[in-house]
This record gives structure tokens, sequence and C-alpha cells, in this order.
């Protein structure tokens, strides 16, 4: 025997579907994210790139084994561990002339 469920998908422009799979960052909330002034999801900020992003439920977090911090995923910020802090010293020193 066969049965069909029918589920209806949401609107994918509708921020509560959007951040559906969001999880609290707890205490390690670095930001937030509003619509229309309601909180739909909290933040983490990159350690390497400054980014923020959001935790998701089945991404799981990245986390530097240097440095332990959070990290956003990027190819760039998961492979090398290079703090944004340490990016901004070398640009103002001038041995790099661009921040990436």
């Amino acid at each position: 025997m066969r049965i069909n469920i029918h589920v209806p998908k949401g609107d994918p422009l509708d921020p509560w579907n959007f951040y559906a799979d969001a999880v609290s960052a707890g205490h390690r909330k670095h930001g937030v994210i509003l619509v229309d002034g309601k909180e739909y999801a909290s933040t983490l900020q990159c350690t390497h790139c400054s980014a923020h992003f959001v935790a998701r439920k089945n991404r799981g977090d990245w986390v530097c084994l240097k440095c332990y911090g959070a990290v956003c995923g990027k190819r760039e910020c998961v492979v090398e561990c290079v703090p944004f802090e340490k990016k901004l010293d070398d640009y103002e020193s001038g041995e790099i002339g661009v921040l990436r």
C-alpha cells in the first residue's frame, strides 16, 4: 500500500521559510537578521574573512583547528588559517595590496 503525502511548499521569498533551518548561535551570536523589525536568524562572523553567515541545522559548524574560530565554509577560509586581523596588519604594512 502506498500513501502519498502532499506537503505544501511555502513562498521561497518569505523570510520565515528561507531561515526555517537556521539554528540559534546561542552565546556565540555576532549579529541578527531582521526583517520588518522581527528577528529571523542569528549570524556568526567568520574569523578568517570577517563575513557573517547563518548557522544551519544540517550544515555543521566549520571550526578552524588552529585558531578555534568559527569559519564561514568558503574554501580559502577552511583550507588555510589566516585570521582577518593578520590580513589587516599585512595590508596596513604594505605586504599585501588587496584584502580578500
